[in-house]
């Protein structure tokens, strides 16, 4: 009977499927300039990439085993011969006997590599180096990532021609546990890249020039190509965007893809991943789509065999990496962390590091680590049910990637550059999420009906929730209900005047409309237009108009930072709470003082909005909106008396909701400002 339910389901999951797969191609149809859909071609192409990044993972797993046996294995002593005989500073015949197994092993996968570069037009042959082993230096080492030195460094050229003394003098390192594993590891990496050239090639590139091809750059490194088997080859224009997208080809990126691009992904990095706040509502999304998506048994099953069977919890991690669970470098990069002089680390540096959550930093690799499990643990119980229940693993791999956003699946080319120009910048997570989640609603009505009666027990549904707009009323203009497809409030009230922003824990799309005004769009680009000119990025004044100029610049560069650095240390948080502490009153939007309390809350997304002062506020612009519409004589001044009447009415019977009368109105209130400052 079970069995029968699940098979029942399966076959519902796939006939919804092919009913979203031809609502696509239905879009694509209408789509022609393709602006919001990708091709086939871009599909395919994304295909190959997947391909590259599974495979470049497990280059750096087999690496990190590489690493993890000759650090377990070899003496210093061992480890020091074995990269000098490797790299020709000393005969190999001077090795101990039991080391020479592991050089001539060692070698032979390095100069098998080497060959496999010259065959395929990676390294010329006249360029191979003998006794090759990459030399790697402490001090260049901390400088880079090793995703940096992979795709910057112009490789396998004639090294200097300094003496062994002299490159130790320069700090080379010679520690066979760091430099084999990572030469081994780029020399694969220089392989796989070719290899995905070549295939890209051959699927996509011509000899000559066709409609709207772009031609492929055929300049070299050392005589060496630079883009393999695709050079001087013309391609299709939406492949040629691809492949600079990919990385593969980052020579021919334009200014902003190379200097702008990088700083909006760097704030997206300090305002999501370093913030708490976000970490908690991204395990409250996910959450939602577990339950939603019938995962929250297999996510218990999954945690408990983490802790219980971490074997069984390893294997099942392992299998999902075969199909791109893991983005494309592992822990290997780590490795680096074994040739810091930890003599001459600057403390000073290090805490700064620490602070800022940079990569490289231990509390900076936490939290991504974390950040990245947050997504994976759900996909992986995903993926164990999906399995359990049937599925072939690749097809259970691909659905389970689907529900918790699938990020190495195409963008379109507007999409991306209004995700990656921060005028949009969670565009990305939003084209991919919305059509996820309603798919999922459409595989799950019971469990969406479900849902809705304890949002609407809750108080936190929109949709059927009388009160709703009433409540609206209550809160700024910013922070009123948008339209979604679980139907829920965007601030949802907690008690008394504190309010939760539930809305950032719903997935997918606000269907609110495009806000294109500088005080709540644009995204980061709107608040740092809105910052140079004085105002916080929802429009609140920074400063006094009588501040002298160095403090109003002094306050544009903190509220730079409060918004743009990580929050709990350099940010918002960080700053109010210091200047707490030191006595330093901070305001709320209503010029009121902040509380540690209300310092506090909004560390955890819930703030408190001051209901009176905000519908005196909705009472007084309702009236200056009369008193203009009675001036420009547009309409008989009976209908704007009783325009005025209406709105007035809501905002009283809102006020009296929460115990305000406000039959006084304006005769109680000063209504000078109608915009509260920050």
């Amino acid at each position: 009977m079970n069995c029968g339910i699940k098979k029942a389901t399966v076959k519902l999951d796939d006939s919804i499927d092919k009913i979203f797969s031809k609502m696509g191609d239905k879009l694509n149809e209408f789509d022609k300039y393709n602006i919001l859909t990708t091709t086939k071609m871009q599909k395919d192409f994304a295909e190959s990439i997947k391909e590259y990044q599974i495979a470049l993972g497990d280059i750096y797993e087999q690496a990190g085993d590489i690493q993890k046996h000759l650090a377990d294995e070899l003496l210093p002593n061992e480890s020091e011969m074995l990269v000098q005989a490797l790299n020709g500073d000393m005969s190999s015949l001077k090795l101990p006997k039991e080391l020479k197994p592991l050089y001539e092993k060692m070698r032979a996968k390095i100069d098998n590599n080497a060959d496999e570069l010259v065959k395929l037009g990676a390294l010329k042959s006249k360029s191979k180096i003998k006794d090759y082993l990459k030399r790697y230096y402490a001090a260049y080492l901390n400088e880079k990532g090793l995703m940096g030195k992979i795709f910057f460094d112009k490789k396998f050229k004639k090294r200097k021609n300094l003496t062994h003394d002299e490159r130790i003098a320069m700090s080379m390192i010679e520690d066979a546990s760091v430099v084999i594993p990572k030469t081994l590891a780029e020399q694969r990496t220089q392989i796989l890249k070719a290899s995905v050239l070549k295939s890209i090639a051959d699927k996509f590139a011509k000899d000559e020039e066709f409609e709207n091809s772009v031609k492929i750059s055929n300049e070299t490194n050392g005589g060496v190509y630079k883009y393999g088997a695709l050079a001087g080859k013309y391609v299709p224009k939406e492949i040629s965007n691809s492949l600079k997208s990919s990385q593969l080809a980052r020579e021919t990126l334009g200014i902003m893809e190379k200097y702008w691009f990088p700083v909006i992904d760097h704030i997206k990095v300090n305002v999501t991943v370093k913030n708490p706040v976000t970490h908690l509502y991204n395990i409250g999304s996910n959450v939602m789509l577990a339950g939603l998506n019938g995962d929250l048994i297999a996510l218990g099953q999954v945690m408990y065999m983490k802790v219980k069977n971490p074997k069984k919890f390893k294997k099942l991690v392992d299998t999902a990496n075969k199909y791109g669970l893991n983005s494309s470098l592992k822990d290997f990069e780590d490795i680096d962390v074994h040739i810091t002089d930890k003599k001459k680390i600057n403390v000073g540096l290090s805490i700064v590091k620490n602070l800022y959550l940079a990569q490289g930093s231990k509390a900076g690799d936490k939290i991504r680590k974390l950040y990245d499990w947050e997504d994976k643990l759900f996909k992986v119980a995903s993926f164990k049910r999906l399995m359990d229940d049937g599925v072939a693993e690749k097809d259970a791999f691909k659905k389970a990637s689907e529900v918790y956003v699938d990020y190495s699946t195409p963008l379109p080319d507007f999409v991306r550059t209004i995700d990656k120009s921060g005028l949009f910048p969670f565009m990305h997570y939003v084209y991919k999420a919305t059509p996820a989640t309603m798919k999922v609603i459409a595989k799950h009505p019971v469990r969406y009906a479900l849902l809705q009666t304890a949002l609407l027990g809750a108080g936190a549904s929109s949709w059927l929730d009388n009160s709703s707009s009433e409540e609206d009323l209550l809160k700024p203009i910013w922070a009123k209900n948008q339209a979604n497809l679980f139907g829920a409030k965007e601030w949802v009230n907690v008690g008394g005047s504190w309010y939760m922003n539930l809305g950032r824990m719903i997935p997918a799309m606000k269907f609110g409309g495009i806000d294109i005004s500088f005080d709540t769009g644009f995204g980061f680009v709107g608040g740092m237009v809105n910052i140079a000119s004085g105002k916080t990025p929802l429009g609140y004044n920074i400063s006094g108009k009588y501040d002298e100029s160095h403090i109003k610049a002094g306050k544009k560069i903190l509220t730079m930072a409060e918004n743009y650095l990580p929050p709990l240390t350099f940010g918002r948080y960080g700053q109010r709470f210091s200047k707490k502490l030191m006595g330093i009153e901070q305001k709320n939007y209503y010029k009121e003082d902040m509380s540690f309390a209300e310092l506090g809350g909004r560390g955890v997304g819930v703030r408190r909005f001051n209901e009176k002062k905000e519908l005196s506020s909705r009472l007084k612009e309702a009236k200056n909106l009369k008193k203009f519409k009675d001036k420009s004589k547009s309409r008989d001044k009976k209908e704007n008396q009783k325009e005025y009447d209406d709105t007035a009415r809501k905002i009283k019977k809102a006020g009296k909701r929460v115990g305000f009368d406000l039959s006084g109105d304006d005769k109680t209130f000063n209504f000078k400002k109608a915009k509260f400052d920050f």
